[in-house]
C-alpha cells in the first residue's frame, strides 16, 4: 500500500541516535516524508539536524527556544498543509525510539483505510510488564476521560497516532502549547465529529521512557483542571444556595400556609437556586467550558438543566423530610452532592456542547 503521501511528524527535544535509527527504519519501510521539529535544541545540535536533512531528505523546522509538544505539532501541521497537495494525513511519533517501526506503519495503513478517522494506539500491557501502581494510574486515566470528556480510550498517554488531513486543519485552532495539546487532540474529536479508531501495538509497556512518565504528571494536571474549576464553582454556588435555602426555610417556615404540604421547602429551593445558578452559569460559561458563541442558546439549556436539577432536589428533600424529619439542610446536602455529578455530564454533553 502506498504511504508516501503520509508524512511522519517527530517533535525532537534532545534527540539522539535513536532518532537516526528510527528514520532509517522508516525509510526502509516505505516512508519518504519526514517532518522533524527542532524544538529549541540550540546551536550544539545544528550539525545533527543538518545530517538528518542530507541523509534522509527530512524537513527540519526550527524553534529558537523550546516551545513544547503542542507548538511543535502545530508548526509541523502548518508546514505539511502548505507543502503537500496530496496529503492524506500524518503520523505523530516520538524521537526517543519508544515506538516500533511496525507500529508506525500500522498507523499509516489504518489511516489510509480510514482517511476521515483519528487513529490512536494502545500498547500491549501484560500483567508481567506493568507495576501495580501503573495499572491503577492507567485505569484512572481511562475512567477520567470517559467521565470528563465522554471518550473511551485504553491508552490515553500514548503519543503515537495518525491524524486525518481534515482534522489537522482544525487542530491548528485548538488551544494548548505543551503536552495539554496532545490531550486536546482526543478531547476535540467529539466537538468536530471525528471518529476514533484504536489499534493495538507491538510496543511493550517496558519501552516507556522517563519523558513519558513526566508527561503523565503534566497530563494528569491538565485533564483534571477544568473539572476542579467546575467543582470549585459548584461548591461556591452550593454554599450560596444552602445559606439562602436555610435562611428562607427558617423565615418562610413560620407561616402556617407555607407549612401545608411543605410548600416552604419548594419556594426556598426555587429562590435559592435561581440566584446561585445564575452566578454558576456565568463562571462556567467563561472559565470551564469556554463557550464563546451562542450565549443565548447555552443559557436556555443551562436554565433547563438547572430547573430539572432544582425540582428533583426539592422533591427528594421534601419527600425525605416528610418521612424522617430533622433539619431540611442535612437532607439537601447529600442530595445535591449526587445531583452535582449528574449535572456536570448534562452541562458537558448538552448545555455547552459545540
Amino acid at each position: 500500500m502506498k504511504i508516501d503521501d503520509i508524512p511522519v511528524i517527530i517533535p525532537a527535544y534532545k534527540p539522539g541516535d535513536n532518532l537516526i535509527k528510527l528514520l532509517n527504519d522508516l525509510k526502509i519501510s516505505g516512508f519518504s516524508r519526514f517532518i522533524i521539529v527542532d524544538d529549541g535544541n540550540g546551536e550544539s545540535m545544528k550539525t545533527f539536524f543538518e545530517g538528518i536533512e542530507k541523509e534522509f531528505g527530512a524537513y527540519v523546522l526550527h524553534h529558537h527556544v523550546n516551545l513544547g509538544l503542542g507548538r511543535s505539532l502545530k508548526t509541523a501541521f502548518n508546514y505539511a498543509l502548505q507543502e503537500y497537495n496530496d496529503l492524506t494525513g500524518c503520523v505523530i511519533s516520538d524521537c526517543k525510539g519508544v515506538y516500533l517501526t511496525s507500529d508506525i506503519l500500522s498507523c499509516a495503513i489504518k489511516l489510509k483505510e480510514n482517511p476521515d478517522s483519528l487513529i490512536i494506539t494502545k500498547r500491549q500491557r501484560s500483567s508481567e510488564d506493568i507495576p501495580l501502581s501503573n495499572k491503577i494510574i492507567n485505569k484512572l486515566f481511562t475512567y477520567s476521560y470517559r467521565f470528563l470528556f465522554g471518550i473511551t480510550v485504553n491508552d490515553p498517554q500514548s503519543i503515537l497516532k495518525a491524524i486525518p488531513v481534515k482534522y489537522m486543519e482544525k487542530l491548528l485552532k485548538v488551544n494548548g502549547e505543551g503536552y495539554p495539546f496532545d490531550t486536546n487532540i482526543l478531547v476535540y474529536t467529539r466537538n468536530y465529529h471525528i471518529d476514533v479508531i484504536e489499534i493495538e501495538l507491538e510496543t511493550l509497556y517496558s519501552r516507556r521512557t522517563n519523558t513519558e512518565k513526566y508527561r503523565t504528571l503534566r497530563e494528569s494536571f491538565f485533564i483534571y483542571v477544568n473539572f476542579v474549576i467546575y467543582m470549585l464553582i459548584s461548591i461556591w454556588a452550593t454554599i450560596i444556595d444552602i445559606l439562602l435555602f436555610s435562611l428562607l426555610c427558617a423565615f418562610l417556615g413560620q407561616f402556617k400556609f407555607m407549612n401545608m404540604h411543605q410548600i416552604y421547602i419548594y419556594v426556598s429551593t426555587i429562590i435559592a437556586r435561581v440566584i446561585s445558578a445564575s452566578m454558576s452559569y456565568n463562571f462556567n460559561h467563561r472559565f470551564v467550558f469556554k463557550k464563546k458563541h451562542r450565549q443565548k442558546e447555552t443559557f436556555n439549556r443551562f436554565v433547563l438543566v438547572a430547573t430539572c436539577q432544582m425540582l428533583i432536589s426539592a422533591i427528594v428533600v421534601s419527600l425525605l423530610h416528610g418521612y424522617i424529619g430533622g433539619e431540611e439542610v442535612l437532607i439537601k446536602i447529600p442530595t445535591d452532592f449526587v445531583l452535582f455529578f449528574v449535572a456536570y455530564q448534562f452541562n458537558r454533553r448538552f448545555v455547552f456542547k459545540r
